[in-house]
């Protein structure tokens, strides 16, 4: 150990001048600025990126409300069509197939016009209903129905499946005709107590996902932060992003290391929000910020390292000039004294040097005489 620390002495010593002061200062320098990098650059980096994240998240939970809130207003409007419409009630408990012509136009009327009601009062999402009544007779709005009879009660033996899980709680899925449509579907039972495990009727209702995929959007961010509703089943409702379905599903089912899957239930049918971040995209701005805090952190340390350079090369130079003068003095003249212009140390050295030289020639008089 000792013998180590001897090498490096001898080697420190054998080093000019500038090169130890280099070798002294730089690496206080690089150290100084790396624990200020890492106190300010690094951990601010960590704290920025949870800013993001938080805020991201926020956002997420503001879109949970919506499509809460949306789903919950379907979910009173059909309540309130369903069981608190007399008309409504009086064609889910009539057959049909024993009334004359005229008694069948007018509770057809009467249907239709409930139903049309329904329609204006959320125009902007819903589309298409029918509706099942307790013989499983079926009324659907022609004007704007465009499935036919057969596929319509195919799906609706489906949803009719899912739906007795629920006990009069709504169901939403896929339509798989139209694929721009959310079917949302509910059995019907008596609104009486005593008997509210009869059932009574079906409805089916298909809401345009316009409206939906423009709650969930992220607007500029879309390509950062994919927003998706998933249904009981996982499978994609609405996609709010510019990703593909398929797309989503391959991120969904094998998340990689550049993606960030969050998940909230919804209060519907088993339902999700999901939300997909691209981590690279996500924190694009702040890795940014990060790599400019790099630049300037190393421009400083350059900047530090060149002036340490040219202070180092500077002193070098005023103490080669004694170093010269000396070697070239062989009498003392004019010639002989040392001319400084700084106004540090080695003026203050110069002047001692002159003054041994003036008391040097002093003495040398003095004995010639």
């Amino acid at each position: 150990m000792k013998e180590k620390k001897g090498r490096l002495y001898k080697f420190y010593g054998k080093l000019t001048i500038r090169n130890k002061l280099l070798i002294s200062c730089l690496p206080f320098v690089v150290l100084g600025y790396f624990l200020i990098f890492y106190s300010t650059t690094v951990i601010m980096f960590d704290q920025m990126k949870q800013m993001v994240y938080d805020q991201t998240e926020q956002n997420f939970m503001e879109k949970k409300k919506l499509v809460n809130t949306l789903l919950d207003n379907y979910n009173q409007a059909t309540i309130k069509f369903l069981y608190y419409t007399d008309e409504v009630q009086e064609y889910l408990n009539t057959r049909q197939s024993v009334l004359s012509v005229e008694e069948q136009e007018k509770l057809t009327d009467m249907i239709s016009y409930q139903i049309g009601s329904l329609i204006t009062n959320n125009q902007d999402a819903l589309m298409n209903v029918c509706i099942y009544n307790k013989f499983n007779e079926l009324y659907i709005n022609n004007a704007i129905y465009y499935n036919t009879i057969e596929q319509t009660n195919d799906f609706a033996e489906i949803l009719k499946e899912a739906a007795e899980e629920k006990h009069g709680k709504p169901v939403l899925r896929i339509n798989p005709v139209r694929k721009n449509m959310i079917t949302f579907a509910r059995n019907i039972y008596v609104p009486q107590i005593e008997k509210s495990d009869e059932k009574i009727g079906f409805l089916m209702m298909d809401i345009d996902k316009t409206g939906m995929e423009k709650i969930i959007q992220t607007g500029e961010d879309r390509d950062v932060n994919a927003i998706l509703i998933l249904d009981s089943e996982n499978n994609i409702l609405v996609n709010g992003s510019n990703l593909s379905n398929d797309k989503c599903k391959t991120i969904l089912k094998e998340p990689s290391g550049n993606y960030k899957i969050i998940r909230y239930n919804l209060q519907y049918d088993g339902c999700s929000l999901v939300g997909i971040l691209d981590k690279n995209l996500l924190f694009k701005s702040v890795y940014k910020i990060f790599f400019k805090e790099m630049v300037m952190i190393l421009a400083a340390i350059s900047i530090i390292a060149i002036a340490l350079f040219i202070t180092a090369a500077k002193i070098a130079e005023q103490i080669q000039k004694f170093i010269v003068k000396l070697r070239q003095t062989t009498e003392i003249n004019s010639n002989a004294y040392v001319e400084v212009d700084s106004n540090d140390e080695f003026r203050e050295l110069a002047n001692v040097y002159n003054a041994m030289l003036e008391r040097i020639d002093l003495l040398i008089q003095q004995v010639y005489k």
